[in-house]
């Protein structure tokens, strides 16, 4: 029970992690498209998503 405990919080804090990174990476930029990978140029939101994708299963 207890590790399953420690599983739940090391997930909880890895998402606040993740949350957080996102925020100081892409939320205090001053222009939000230059945030955007250079695969993402013309693509929106869900196209992105899926460029990205592809990019990591190279």
């Amino acid at each position: 029970m207890r590790a399953a405990a420690n599983a739940v919080i090391l997930a909880v804090l890895a998402f606040l992690a993740a949350v957080t990174m996102y925020i100081f990476l892409f939320a205090f930029t001053s222009d939000p498209e230059a945030a955007r990978p250079a695969r993402c140029e013309g693509l929106g939101g869900a196209e992105c998503w899926a460029a990205m994708q592809q990019g990591w299963q190279e």
